[in-house]
This record gives structure tokens, sequence and C-alpha cells, in this order.
């Protein structure tokens, strides 16, 4: 009996020890007191889109996903070489268009005027004779009997030029004796120099016959051409047309030249100096062509100089 009566007395012991304890024990961590584990992703509530003014290729990313950045910090950088080249061709325009504005805003100078004048003279000649050429070609196609008479005069020639070979043989045979005669009388040095000087005479008789062959064959060509023209008019009908062609076309060079010459003389108007800041005119045309600034002023400046 006493025995048990211990064994409770320790139970309770033990038990009023363990409650004093519990009540007393310190308070645990916060990060002890729940841990937990799992597994997934993390989305902001607020995203931001990312977009460059202008397309073109990434070249590099300077941030990775989930890296802080700051304003003004650059993301993406991209391929600027069609920028660079738009930029280089929007300088040489920039240029292009000072040098017209200089060109037309410059007063005439006479170098200009005097180039200017030197072509039309020489349109002036070249149209002249091509008219020439263009008349007498009619001349032939619409009148046989002036063919006739360039027959007659063409046979004329070729007599002539007969003769002239003939001439030119008979000198020929002359020099060529002089010219033996003197090699072999070479005594002292006055011969010696005779004899030389017959020699050059002697190649250059030789010389003056080939230039009457040459010139006799000539003649006979121009003889059987006309022949053939008078048997055959189609062709000169022809030729008398083409030289018409060349005719008109040789007008409208001095009508070209008599324009660059009044433009060459003019000063610059409102108009030239227009288009000469206008940022789209390029230099793409010579002097009187249309297809640039500086042959649009020359245009103006002509017109204005015909209209006074």
């Amino acid at each position: 009996m006493k025995r048990m009566i211990a064994v409770i007395v320790i139970i309770l012991l033990a038990a009023i020890g363990t409650g004093v304890w519990w009540f007393t024990r310190p308070p645990a961590a916060a990060s002890e007191a729940i841990t937990l584990f799992g597994s997934g992703t993390i989305e902001a509530d607020e995203t931001v889109a990312i977009t460059a003014e202008l397309g073109g290729r990434i070249l590099e990313l300077k941030v990775d996903e989930g890296d802080e950045v700051k304003a003004g910090q650059v993301l993406v950088e991209l391929d600027k070489a069609d920028l660079l080249a738009l930029k280089t061709q929007l300088e040489a325009d920039l240029a292009t268009a000072r040098a017209n504005l200089e060109l037309v805003s410059a007063p005439a100078r006479a170098e200009a005027i005097a180039a200017a004048q030197a072509q039309l003279s020489q349109a002036e000649v070249a149209r002249d004779g091509t008219r020439l050429t263009w008349e007498r070609a009619r001349a032939l196609a619409d009148d046989p009997h002036a063919l006739e008479a360039r027959i007659n005069q063409a046979q004329a020639g070729v007599n002539e030029a007969e003769s002239e070979l003939e001439m030119a043989k008979v000198n020929l045979k002359r020099m060529e004796i002089q010219a033996e005669a003197a090699s072999r009388n070479q005594v002292n040095h006055d011969a010696m120099v005779q004899s030389e000087a017959a020699q050059h005479r002697f190649q250059a008789a030789q010389v003056g016959v080939e230039m009457a062959e040459v010139a006799l064959a000539g003649a006979k060509r121009q003889v059987e051409h006309l022949i053939q023209l008078r048997n055959l008019p189609l062709p000169l009908i022809a030729q008398a047309n083409a030289a018409q062609a060349v005719y008109r076309q040789a007008e409208a060079a001095v009508l070209a030249a008599q324009a660059n010459l009044n433009a060459a003389k003019a000063d610059a108007t409102p108009e030239d100096i227009a288009l000469g800041k206008s940022p789209g005119a390029r230099g793409r045309g010579g002097p009187g062509c249309g297809g640039s600034a500086t042959g649009q002023a020359n245009a103006h400046r002509a017109s204005g100089r015909a209209d006074q």
C-alpha cells in the first residue's frame, strides 16, 4: 500500500513539473514556427511592353530576363547600317542642293559666255554644211539633168587625173635617170651631196605617182557612183531624205546652243534660286538638261531671255 502511494506521488510530481516547464518555456522564432515548401512561377502584377521607334535587326540584347534596369538604360542595340547609309545620302543631297544654289545664284561669267558662243558657232557651221549637202542631194534627186552634169564633171575629173598620172610617171622617169647618173659620179663631196639630193627627188617622184594613182581611182569611183545613181534613183532619194534628217538635227543643235548662250548671259531669277534651294533637286544631267536643278534653271533663263 505504501509502495503504491509512493508511485502515485511520483507521477503527480512529474505531471506538475511538465506543466510548469510548458507554460514557462520561451516562445519559438517565427521562421522556425512555419516552414513552407513548393514549386511554381512568380509573375509581376504589372508588365511594360518595350518597343523601338524604328524597326531593324537586333545586334545585341543588353539585359536578361529578370534583371533589374534603370531609367534611360540601353536594353537592346539595333543595326544602324541602314540609318547611316540614309544619313550619308541626305548629306550628299544637301551638298548637291547647296552647290546648285551657288551655281544658279552666281552672276554670268565671261568664260561661260565665251564657251557658249563657241558652241553656237560650231553648231551653226555644222548646220550650214548639212544644209548644203541636203540641197545638193535634193537637186540631184529632183533634176536628172543636174545629175548628168555631175557625171560629165566627174568624167572630166577622171581625164584630168589620168593626165596628171602620166605627167607624174614622166617626172618619175626623169628623176630616176638623174639619180642613176648622180650615183655614178661621186668623185668629190659636192657630187655626193648632189647624188643624195637626186635620190630624194626620185623618192618624191615615186610618192607623186602613188598619189596620182589614188586620185585617179577616186575619180573613177565617183563616176561609177553617179552613173549607178542615174540608173537606180531610189538610193539617191534615200540619200536626200537622210541628208534632210541630218540637217533637221543640226538645226535643233543650233537652237539648243542658242538657249545655252542665252542662259549663260542671263542673271539668276527667283525661280532659279527656288529650284536651287529645293531639297529634292539633284544633278542628273548636264547643262540644258531638265533632269537637274541647274538644267531647269538654264531652261528658265533661256525662256526668260527669249521673252524679253
